[in-house]
């Protein structure tokens, strides 16, 4: 988005900004996913939702880029919503602690703060894993309802309670 739509593929510093942020964010999920716990052991529901969102969110960045040509489809990019956001808080912030002065990020002629154009990746690279998040926890959900049914298959056969009659069931206590 920021190379195309920004103008910013010919400004060296804001890329250099983006590579770091990127970099930042790499970093950040290496030391995550290697610490000891839920993340590591592949039976943990968390673990299993994580690896189905992040799937999921694999799937939807391969299925848009098509539409990421400067056109009006791009519109239609989850990932382009997150840079526009990330694009007005930053601009938002900068002119509230900056006292307006225009854009800190976008289409300008000079070459953009570096400060500013990392802080605009961070933020678009934070509201990206706040989606995926979301979708882990949604399939939390639904993982931990097949487990609930399936205990539940095991401990209550479908013939089980209903079979027998009461009394039998108050002589098997």
């Amino acid at each position: 988005m920021a190379t195309c739509y920004l103008q910013m593929a010919t400004k060296p510093l804001a890329i250099l900004a983006m590579l770091l942020a990127i970099l930042t964010f790499v970093v950040a999920y290496t030391v995550i996913t290697s610490i000891d716990g839920l993340f590591n052991d592949p039976e943990s529901l968390l673990s299993r939702a994580l690896k189905i969102g992040v799937k999921f969110r694999l799937v939807v960045s391969l299925v848009s880029l098509p539409f990421l040509l400067p056109t009006a489809a791009a519109l239609f990019v989850p990932d382009v919503w997150a840079g526009m956001l990330a694009v007005g808080l930053v601009n938002g912030v900068g002119q509230w602690l900056l006292g307006g002065g225009g854009a800190m990020v976008g289409p300008t002629e000079g070459s953009p703060p570096m400060l500013a154009v990392y802080a605009t990746t961070i933020i678009e690279g934070l509201i990206l894993s706040l989606s995926l998040l979301m979708i882990s926890f949604f399939t939390l959900l639904v993982l931990q309802m097949k487990n609930r049914k399936k205990a539940l298959e095991v401990v209550l056969p479908p013939e089980a309670p209903d079979a027998l009659p009461v009394h039998d069931i108050e002589q098997n206590r």
